[in-house]
């Protein structure tokens, strides 16, 4: 089963986050890092098959965070999650979520990830 790494700093979005995985995908490990730093360490520290980070946290970007992965790991899945998505997408990452999300874009984002 997948392993998942959420990366956002703020608690209320990280718990719903691991709830909406928890609930659409059975026996899916998540864990939590509350900003950019300790989620690449983290990411280092730990396997990981999918890593959701938002965009805009303090002193680690979310972008800076799907950097450094990249330069590590090109396999991993990233989506990233905004309320203010740039036009395009986002380099490095696998796919892209407008915050608020919605349930169904969400399962059928992360079923799309692990398939490919």
């Amino acid at each position: 089963m997948p392993t998942v790494l959420i990366i956002d700093d703020e608690e209320m979005v990280r718990r719903a986050t691991r709830r909406f995985v928890q609930m659409l995908f059975e026996g899916w490990q998540v864990i939590e890092a509350s900003g950019g730093e300790e989620g690449i360490r983290m990411f280092s520290e730990q396997p990981v098959d999918i890593v959701i980070t938002d965009l805009k946290m303090p002193h680690v970007s979310g972008h800076d965070v799907i950097r450094t992965i990249r330069e590590t790991n090109k396999e991993v899945k990233i989506l990233a999650q905004s309320g203010n998505l740039p036009e395009g997408g986002v380099e490095g990452a696998d796919a892209c979520l407008e915050k608020p999300m919605l349930l169904e874009d969400f399962e059928r984002t992360l079923r799309s990830l692990v398939q490919e």
